[in-house]
């Protein structure tokens, strides 16, 4: 009888990190022919950031104009610093809701591609582990789309939140930076890492059971694709890589349990 070798290490950040670029090999190197499930969220989200975006350019001017009107031209340095101070607002403003433009967009990409984002899953799943899903009906469609609109309201709550206590709270700017850094990556996280358990028909209790028990790989997953995000265009691409990382986090979580359960002892 051979001694048992030693368990595989078990995952940490730094590999639960490196999933959601794994994942992009997976998809668009591996396996092209996946592109029929991820191009329509894919233009949904492209769409919706370009119709965003032509909003914000469009009505930036009569924002700033209404919450500021221009002081005109003044005279000497007061006039001058009023002015530049008109043109920082303007600015600001402008990046701001650049910023909410990528959002709202990301925001309605996800909740858009949920049923394809499942399904993608479940195709990559299967050709990844063998395991076959559930059968695809319309409650799961329905379960699927809520579960993204709840996760998306908690979402926006929270940062809501960390906004308001920027704004009233004194010197609370660095703590509430590194509170919304850590709220994106844990809502990447949950995000991509629910689709594959859904996806094999797993409850609700089990998912949350799952998501506690490994806070590292999972955080690490959320920030690799936060990472992703900040990647000009190929951010864009950003969501099948998730869903394919979110898979394989999943199954090899799964296959470090299997390997560290003991063995049954041998009959005599």
């Amino acid at each position: 009888m051979t001694a048992p070798g030693p368990l595989p290490r078990p995952m940490g950040f730094g590999r639960g990190l490196a999933l959601p670029f794994r994942g992009a090999k997976l998809v668009y190197v591996d396996h092209p022919d996946l592109i029929r499930y991820w191009m329509v969220p894919l233009l949904v989200t492209l769409l919706t950031l370009i119709g965003s975006v032509a909003a914000v350019l469009a009505w930036d001017d009569a924002l700033v104009g209404w919450l500021w009107p221009d002081p005109g031209e003044g005279e000497g340095l007061e006039g001058w610093l009023l002015d530049a101070a008109h043109g920082a607002f303007g600015l600001v403003l402008t990046v701001l809701l650049l910023l909410v433009a990528a959002v709202v967009a990301l925001l309605v990409g996800t909740l858009v591609a949920a049923p394809f984002n499942a399904r993608l899953a479940e195709v990559i799943d299967e050709r990844v582990t063998g395991t076959r899903p559930p059968p695809l009906g319309l409650g799961r469609l329905a379960l699927d789309l809520l579960r993204v609109a709840l996760l998306e309201l908690a979402f926006a709550a929270v940062n809501v939140a960390l906004f308001g206590v920027g704004l009233v709270v004194p010197g609370a700017g660095p703590v509430v930076f590194v509170l919304g850094l850590a709220a994106w990556a844990g809502y990447f996280a949950l995000t991509y890492v629910d689709v594959p358990l859904a996806a094999r028909g797993r409850g609700v209790t089990d998912r949350l059971r799952f998501t506690v028990g490994h806070p590292l790989p999972l955080l690490g997953f959320g920030t690799g694709v936060g990472l992703f995000l900040f990647v000009p265009f190929v951010n864009l691409l950003f969501m099948p890589a998730a869903v394919a990382g979110g898979v394989l986090l999943v199954a090899e979580l799964e296959r470090e349990a299997v390997a560290a359960r003991p063995e049954p002892p041998l009959a005599p």
